[in-house]
């Protein structure tokens, strides 16, 4: 035993102060077996503790005031509790006791009881599974629990008043499989969280201005070429001026600045009821963000960055706090199909795994359902940077995009403001642009897919066609993969001592044999002549050097002039257009007609190869 609580009480005038009851409490001394008026430095519990650990831990707690309450309730078969001295002096070491439980307090009728039932809701909050006060019907000045008992309430009108929570459990055989939505597809999904994440000054901002300027205008493109359902931004961005860099980026790239919602701050009332504005936060305001998307019809809302507008009592590295930040806006942006795009910094690991290099909590990007990287571009370390898919939940991983930041003069201000252009796809790996020291150590050591092509060519004496390497890979590339392998790594693990052919070094059938020469002015011409996409082509194309009609200046070439040149002789960034009048058997798209520009730019769009760096100016033929 701990210590025991007496309660005295007085039935005449006599009575100390003029209470008519007082309690005290006692704790037994171990050395002498005395009573001891006092409980310093006793552990203090909750009266009625041992039958609460006994109970079936799904039953609804009562907490109120006093022994006598406790007991009136246990009689009815219910669980209650109350804590020693009454009003007012409950304390945070009793909450571990409840933690877990479904807590009802039930406040006696007075100011003291309501405001000891606030302190004690409050310091449950967290603690307790959850924690409900519940005021009784018809209770007169200062009552309590056993007058309304006595009035003739009863147990069923209590647990009325306070119904036990029921789980209901949710069978996968309930829940109707739905496609998932994108505003851009596999970047942003509609009512899920993207997280963006890279170094400050690498152009997140200039980025997610683009997209917001595509999503409010009509007739907006993403950089895939595929049009954009027309929809309202909201832009959370505390850390840029608006006047100086928002709304100008915005301009600049095109946006329908009526249909974006800038919302840092909120107007809140002081203690004098003063109007004033306050930085946004999480997860406080996420009623408010509800309130913009819904005004303006936002498809795509941007936080830049989370953590600044996570509210300060939480802590961002803890998984916990870092869920409950974010799961009111999460739940804001599910109700309302909008695709949320949280912006983070990298941290200054070289963490191989780049799922670790983002700020903050793992928690963070758990909950992202996609995860973008923006890295610097190997090929333009100036003014290039590129987009890279490294984390998806919803679908396999998408390509890695290139854009380069580019200067216009705006009008509106007569200055010189940064806006994005796309450039096609990267021909990078994911590891090679998030990890560049893992891009320096592959170029000394052959990786796996790389000793599969040496070990290919060494088994034969001739050079062989890249279709041929192909075929007796066993290493699972793509035959557009092993291409832009086999160009990226030539001289330093291999050598084409003819067009279209390659060989290992030191190969006996090719001594003293220099790499196939670049193509020449005569092999590709610019063409001058213009026409329509749907002029018919020429019906033969036998010549090096044919003019093939171009609507975009680009340099052309027909098909049987693109055989013997090999695709590989082309430069990256030499803008080459392809219509062949039949099929062409080289490493590029295998089909009838196509139009082919800069040699990395392919992609598939669902019904034909297009050019990354001109569609939907240009298209396949």
């Amino acid at each position: 035993m701990l210590y025991v609580t007496v309660r005295y009480e007085w039935t005449d005038e006599k009575s100390p102060k003029g209470y008519a009851k007082t309690y005290r409490q006692f704790h037994k001394d171990e050395t002498t077996g005395k009573w001891i008026p006092s409980i310093d430095g006793i552990r203090r519990v909750l009266f009625g503790l041992p039958e609460h650990l006994k109970a079936d831990p799904t039953l609804t707690r009562y907490l109120v005031e006093g022994e006598p309450k406790v007991k009136a309730l246990r009689a009815l078969g219910l669980v209650a509790l109350c804590n020693p001295m009454g009003a007012g002096k409950w304390d945070d070491e009793y909450n571990p006791s409840l933690k877990g439980y479904h807590v009802v307090i039930l406040p006696d009728n007075d100011k003291a009881g309501k405001d000891h039932a606030k302190q004690v809701a409050k310091s449950l909050k967290g603690e307790a599974l959850s924690v409900r006060t519940v005021t009784l019907p018809r209770l007169p000045e200062k009552g309590d629990i056993i007058d309304w008992l006595k009035a003739g309430g009863t147990r069923e009108q209590l647990e009325q008043l306070a119904p036990t929570l029921k789980l209901k459990f949710l069978y996968a055989s309930e829940v109707k499989p739905e496609k998932v939505k994108y505003l851009w597809t596999k970047r942003l999904a509609t009512g899920m969280l993207t997280l963006f994440v890279g170094d400050p000054g690498l152009g997140k901002g200039l980025l997610c201005a683009r997209l917001a300027a595509e999503v409010s205008k009509e007739g907006g493109l993403l950089p895939d070429g595929k049009a954009l359902e027309t929809g309202g931004v909201i832009i959370m961005s505390p850390e840029d001026s608006y006047q100086h860099t928002i709304v100008p980026r915005l301009i600049a790239a095109g946006a329908d600045l009526e249909k974006i919602i800038l919302l840092s701050e909120v107007p809140v009332f002081d203690a004098d009821g003063n109007q004033y504005n306050r930085p946004i936060s999480f997860p406080e305001d996420a009623s408010i963000l509800e309130q913009a998307i819904k005004e303006c019809k936002a498809s795509l809302a941007i936080i830049d960055p989370v953590l600044a507008m996570i509210d300060g009592k939480l802590d961002s590295h803890k998984d916990q706090e870092s869920r409950a930040a974010l799961g009111r806006v999460l739940s804001v942006a599910e109700r309302n199909n909008c695709a949320l795009l949280g912006i983070f910094h990298l941290n200054k690991s070289q963490n191989a795994n780049v799922l670790y290099r983002s700020g903050a909590s793992i928690a963070w990007i758990a909950m992202a359902r996609i995860g973008l990287y923006l890295v610097p571009d190997p090929d333009n370390q100036k003014n290039g940077r590129v987009l890279v898919n490294f984390k998806n939940n919803l679908s396999a991983k998408t390509t890695s995009l290139r854009f380069s930041i580019e200067e216009k003069n705006l009008e509106e201000t007569q200055d010189n403001i940064a806006y994005v252009t796309w450039k096609g796809e990267s021909r990078y790996t994911e590891d090679e642009l998030l990890n560049p020291h893992s891009r320096e150590s592959q170029e000394s050591t052959p990786s796996p897919q790389e000793n599969g092509i040496i070990a290919v060519l060494k088994g034969s004496e001739q050079a062989m066609t890249v279709e041929e390497i192909h075929q007796k890979l066993e290493t699972g590339q793509t035959l557009d993969a092993l291409t832009k392998m086999l160009q990226r790594k030539l001289g330093k693990l291999w050598i084409r001592p003819e067009r279209g052919k390659y060989t290992y070094h030191d190969n006996p059938s090719y001594a003293d044999t220099p790499n196939a020469p670049e193509e020449s002015d005569d092999d590709v011409q610019m063409s001058n002549v213009q026409m329509s996409n749907s002029e018919p082509l020429p019906e033969q194309a036998d010549a090096i050097g044919h003019d093939v009609q171009s609507t975009n200046g680009h340099k052309s070439t027909s098909e049987v002039a693109l055989k013997q040149l090999d695709i590989l002789d082309i430069g990256h960034l030499d803008m080459v257009k392809i219509s062949p009048p039949v099929t062409y058997d080289g490493p590029y798209p295998p089909q009838a007609r196509a139009t082919f520009c800069c040699n990395s730019g392919w992609r598939w769009d669902g019904e034909q190869y297009v050019c990354g760096a001109c569609h939907p100016l240009e298209v396949a033929v």
